[in-house]
Parts: C-alpha cells; sequence; structure tokens
C-alpha cells in the first residue's frame, strides 16, 4: 500500500464496517489482524488502537472476498493453488476519503488455525473478533518470523493489554457465578505464562523488549490469595530465569 495511506481513524473504520454489515453480522467472517485491536481498544477503553493499522484482515473463505469486493466497490484477487500462502485472496478498493486500501482475506494465522480463531472468536456488537490471547500468540509468532516494525510492535503490546481487559471483565461479570470467572481468568492467566515460557515469547522479550506477562491479570480481589501471593510470584519467577538464560546464551 502506498506510503502515504493513513492509518484507519475511527470514522473509517465505521465507514468500512458499515459496508461490510452484510457479511460480518452472519458470522460468515471473523475479524482479524489490526482491525481487532481496534474493536478491542473501543470495547475495552484501550488507548492507541487507532493507530496500529492502515488495512483490514478477516479470516474467510473464497465466497467472503467476493462478497467483500462487491460491498467495497472494490476488485478480489484470489489465491490460487499454486500460492503458498495463508491468503484466501485480498480485496483492493478505495475508502471513502479516496484512499487505497486493502482488505486481506486469511484461512489461517501465524501459529494459529482457522478453526482455532472460529472456536475462540468473541462477539463484540454484532461481529465477530479474534480472541485477544490468540491475537497475542499470532503477534508473538509474527515478531519470529517476519521484519519487525513499530506497528506491529505496538499491536502486540495493545494484545497484551487487551488480553488483561478480557481478564477483568470476565472477573467483574456479575451475571457469572464467582467460582466460573475465576476459572475463567485463570485459565487465560496459565496460557499467558505459557505462551511467556515458550521459546517466542523469551525472544520478544530480548529481541524487542515486548513483555507477554503485561497480559496477566495479578490484582483483582476475586483472585485466590494463593494465586495472588505464590503461584503468579512463582511464575514470574520462572519466567525471568528462563530470560537470563536465554540472554546468556545469546551473549556466548
Amino acid at each position: 500500500m502506498p506510503s502515504e495511506t493513513p492509518p484507519l481513524d475511527p470514522e473509517e473504520f465505521a465507514w468500512i464496517l458499515e459496508k461490510l454489515d452484510p457479511v460480518l453480522s452472519t458470522g460468515a467472517a471473523v475479524i482479524v489482524g489490526g482491525q481487532a485491536l481496534v474493536a478491542y481498544s473501543v470495547a475495552f477503553g484501550l488507548d492507541g488502537g487507532h493507530d496500529t493499522t492502515r488495512d483490514l484482515d478477516l479470516l474467510g473463505d473464497r465466497s467472503v472476498a467476493r462478497r467483500c469486493a462487491e460491498l467495497l466497490g472494490g476488485r478480489a484477487r484470489l489465491a490460487t493453488i499454486d500460492d503458498h500462502t495463508p491468503h484466501v485472496g485480498l480485496v483492493l478498493f478505495t475508502d471513502s476519503h479516496g484512499y487505497p486500501r486493502q482488505l486481506d482475506v486469511l484461512h489461517d494465522l501465524f501459529g494459529v488455525t482457522g478453526e482455532h480463531v472460529r472456536e475462540s472468536a468473541i462477539e463484540i456488537g454484532h461481529m465477530l473478533v479474534l480472541h485477544p490471547f490468540l491475537a497475542l500468540k499470532d503477534k508473538v509468532a509474527q515478531l519470529g518470523v517476519l521484519r519487525a516494525d513499530g506497528i506491529v510492535l505496538a499491536q502486540t503490546r495493545l494484545a497484551a493489554r487487551a488480553t488483561r481487559a478480557l481478564s477483568r471483565l470476565i472477573l467483574d461479570d456479575e451475571s457469572v457465578a464467582p467460582p466460573l470467572r475465576r476459572r475463567g481468568a485463570l485459565r487465560l492467566n496459565t496460557r499467558v505464562y505459557e505462551l511467556s515460557m515458550s521459546r517466542a515469547g523469551v525472544r520478544v522479550y530480548a529481541d524487542f523488549a515486548v513483555d507477554v506477562l503485561d497480559a496477566l491479570i495479578d490484582d483483582h480481589p476475586l483472585l485466590p490469595a494463593k494465586t495472588l501471593e505464590i503461584d503468579i510470584p512463582t511464575r514470574r519467577a520462572r519466567v525471568t530465569a528462563k530470560r537470563l538464560a536465554y540472554a546468556r546464551r545469546v551473549a556466548g
């Protein structure tokens, strides 16, 4: 995309979502990538979401790509069997301000299968959006493969904050019994810990100062005392030890 194309501001994002409503409202596609982070920033009251993306990514199939092209007045380029890519296709279109934009339709993400994305997607408004932890996992995987830039780093950090915010919302949801709320938040904390202990999680901290543990919730009164006083400090210490061991190996 041309470098002069600006990030998607809230007004432009809303315009695109309105155009795509016939696809998004049916659950045929899941919003992924940077615009999933924009959705979190709005829903969870987080700063910085609209500065992290210029385009839109969806998880869907070829029919989604064709329909999006029709709705946006653009043209679809569909991947062929010879294209070794996670892309189903892409849609080239012009936004309401005349800027060229690109919508990517994917069947998988980095390190996350399309099936997992669909199974764990959360509903924001009437749209399905990539689960924030899977967004974090995806971005951490990207940083291990692709060239990192400021936007990818900002997206990764925002995904961590969104994961923590979702845990807080789970714990604050008084319509759910407290044991179930605790279980949901603790399960998410465990997944964050496991990602932080992975090779990719350790490397993004060493190479880019991105701390996966920022996604951990460790200050909610509904969490058990053992979790706050023993389990979380123990896990943090293990992560720190692994990061130090990695740094020593790299240093030789």
